[in-house]
This record gives C-alpha cells, structure tokens and sequence, in this order.
C-alpha cells in the first residue's frame, strides 16, 4: 500500500513494510527519513544497511488500539524535522495512511468526507474511520 500526501511544500507517503527492504537495496532511496509505527512484534529483520543509506529510522509503535495525541504530535514532529518527502510505514500500510490523513486534514482543514476519499483503505476499515473522525472532530477550528 502506498499513499502520497502534500502539506504546505511537505510530501509525505504512508507505505507499508516493503519500502524499508526495497529502499535499503536502491542507491538512491527516495527519502532519508522513515517514521515506522511498527511495534517490536511486526519486525522480523530490519535492514542493517539503513545508516550507508543515509535513512534515518524513528521509531513511534503505535496500533489503533494504542493510539494517542502523544503519537500524533510525536510524529508532527518529526514532519517539522524532516526533509521532503517523508515516509511513514506500518505493517500493511493503513495505520501510516491514517496518522497522514490525520496530520493533513487538520493543517488544511478537510472535511472527513474529503479525507476518507483519498485513502480507501482507511475509509473501509470502522476502527481507523473512527480515529481519524474523532481527531478531525477535536481539531476543527470553528
């Protein structure tokens, strides 16, 4: 799964799992910064290559059951940190799609409805609908 998303001159792209392999074995990886909201369990091996490639891996495990504000300013962090593009993963990708979709929606003040339509995978699954309706909720500026 891979989603790509612009906020204010950021690109930043929910991938799953395979990027970190695939990019450990490009010569070029597409982005020198990868947010992975994996938790020690999801991880068989991680690519012992990632300093050479000049990667930096931050670490926020967070599942949608564990899910929290901390995460979500942990992660906006690393957005203000990071050069273009970013990349956040999870195990299958939804996980990553959602905290982007949330992250986005809330600096350019989408509707849920417009938020939904960009990420199908996050749309049909109630529990991460349900996050990201309840942030968005809590973040609109009236």
């Amino acid at each position: 799964m891979r989603l790509k998303l612009e906020c204010r001159g950021l690109e930043i792209l929910a991938c799953d799992s395979k990027w970190l392999d695939e990019a450990a074995q490009q010569e070029t990886p597409e982005s020198k910064l990868v947010v992975d909201l994996r938790k020690v369990n999801e991880i068989e091996k991680l690519p012992e290559n990632l300093k050479d490639k000049g990667i930096t891996r931050v670490s926020i495990p967070v599942t949608a059951k564990s899910w929290s504000e901390q995460d979500m300013d942990m992660l906006r962090r690393e957005f203000l940190r990071g050069q273009s593009p970013v990349v956040v993963l999870s195990a299958g990708g939804e996980r990553a799609a959602l905290m982007i979709l949330q992250h986005v929606a809330r600096v350019e003040q989408w509707p849920l409805e417009k938020a939904l339509q960009k990420c199908p995978e996050v749309a049909n699954r109630a529990e991460l609908k349900k996050l990201l309706s309840e942030y968005l909720e809590r973040h609109t500026r009236s």
